[in-house]
């Protein structure tokens, strides 16, 4: 017994002059040895599969089948750990997108964002696969030691803004920690922007070690923008970062914390406690 039109060999058991005749199936399966399908036949049709010259049309079917194949066998704790490294060895992941097939530790099963030599799966297999991905072949979303390592990779190249925005703001979600960005340190993936003229500006990737600020007060940011370079993110989107930027120890880069406020008026001032409480909620309402 077998699958049919997936398997290499034809299903004895399937053909209806044979199906229900004891004899026969004696004669298969006592005396001439032939078993019914197992993991084995189905590990085998997805390397034929992967090393045939041309795809098949109903490759993406078959391939799904064969793995919920698998998945649904009874097959040991041994067994499994040969699955996986045939898989990884092999490659038998499939994705149909180039170069088509992967090795479980070049995947992924989720993730917010693309990660740079990964290939995310979900968007190609339903949920019910995702116990076969996850558990048997150990294929697991992105955490956030992927993305940070994906931050790594997209430095040592030429990345674009977009793609580093969007994994910054991906690790941000995770609520990352000290720990989590301590590798990060000397790496060139902060995105800071630097006035060259009155309507230009030039934006490169630097180090947390750089000299340079992080817009949280808008007015301030517009009478030192001539002068020094401003991490790329709005004082709107920089509050919506603070996990990642607390995590990687970047207070002290903060305007309010860069600049010194002083007054022309003489220290024998009276204090007006209404007009300063006004004051104070206006300034709030306006910096908000």
């Amino acid at each position: 017994m077998g699958p049919e039109n997936l398997l290499d060999k034809i299903p004895l058991g399937n053909v209806a002059l044979y199906r229900n005749n004891a004899k026969i199936r004696t004669l298969f399966m006592d005396i001439l040895g032939i078993r019914n399908a197992n993991w084995t036949d189905y590990q085998d049709a997805l390397l034929q599969l992967k090393r045939r010259q041309t795809f098949p049309p109903d490759l993406e079917r078959k391939v799904v089948e064969l793995y919920e194949l698998l998945n649904s066998s009874r097959i040991s704790g041994e067994d499994w750990l040969d699955i996986k490294s045939t898989f990884e060895n092999e490659r038998l992941v499939y994705a149909p997108r180039g170069p088509f097939w992967f090795a479980p530790s070049q995947c992924l099963w989720d993730s917010p964002v693309p990660v740079p030599g990964r290939t995310v799966l979900h968007p190609f297999y339903s949920e019910t696969l995702a116990p076969f991905f996850q558990n048997r072949l150990g294929i697991s979303p992105a955490a956030i030691g992927t993305l940070v390592e994906g931050l790594h990779i997209l430095a040592q190249g030429q990345p674009s803004l977009h793609a580093i925005r969007r994994m910054i703001e991906a690790v941000n979600i995770m609520d990352p920690t000290r720990e989590d960005l301590s590798s990060l340190e000397g790496v060139n993936f902060l995105p800071i922007r630097y006035q060259t003229g009155p309507a230009s500006s030039v934006m490169r990737f630097q180090s947390c070690r750089s000299n340079f600020s992080i817009i949280d007060r808008a007015r301030l940011a517009d009478i030192f923008r001539p002068y020094t370079g401003f991490l790329d993110f709005s004082s709107e989107e920089v509050q919506n970062l603070a996990p990642f930027l607390q995590a990687l120890d970047l207070s002290n880069k903060y305007l309010f914390r860069l600049c010194t406020e002083e007054t022309a008026c003489s220290d024998n001032g009276l204090l007006d406690v209404v007009l300063t409480e006004r004051f104070r909620n206006r300034a709030y309402h306006l910096l908000r």
